[in-house]
């Protein structure tokens, strides 16, 4: 590249043809070659960016299809693990879903379910175990006691009888 005699800036190419004692000298002005270049490098990036502006939104909405849905499921999770059973048990996530994230949100639904069902019997068992307890312990106090107010007759008939008392082994 040089400036011509015009001022302008030109790209150009030289032979030098020594047969002849001539130079041959090409040129052409570089808007005229880079033109067409930043013209057509304007058109990509414009379409570019017209293509990341249009799919943009389609990316935020396949998105939002499973975040939204896997943030319901962790609300829900936290409900179950709080123990709040009916609020967790309402259904599955309301906006359209794919289908494997309605089944997933309809497996998590029952799953929860089952949980509190179990959660339940677990509790109820608890409870039969605890009055179970409780009267096996009633019943070893009142045995203790019969067992120490005959304990404390055999004593006392031992402690007050004259005669001589002898235990015999059958063999």
């Amino acid at each position: 590249t040089w400036v011509d005699y015009l001022g302008q800036r030109v790209m150009g190419a030289y032979r030098h043809i020594p047969q002849r004692e001539w130079t041959l000298i090409g040129s052409i002005g570089e808007e005229e070659v880079f033109g067409p270049i930043y013209i057509q490098l304007a058109m990509m990036a414009g379409s570019t960016l017209l293509l990341v502006l249009l799919l943009l939104p389609a990316a935020t909405f396949l998105t939002n299809q499973i975040k939204h849905p896997i943030e319901w499921l962790i609300r829900q999770s936290q409900l179950v693990a709080r123990e709040d059973y009916a609020l967790a048990s309402q259904g599955k996530y309301e906006k359209s879903t794919s289908r494997e994230m309605g089944n997933l949100c309809d497996t998590f639904t029952a799953m929860s379910s089952k949980i509190e069902h179990t959660v339940q019997m677990l509790k109820e068992n608890e409870a039969e175990l605890q009055k179970l307890n409780t009267d096996l312990e009633d019943k070893v106090q009142r045995r203790t006691i019969q067992l120490r107010e005959s304990k404390e007759r055999y004593e006392a008939l031992l402690q007050q009888s004259v005669e001589a008392i002898v235990i015999v082994d059958g063999d």
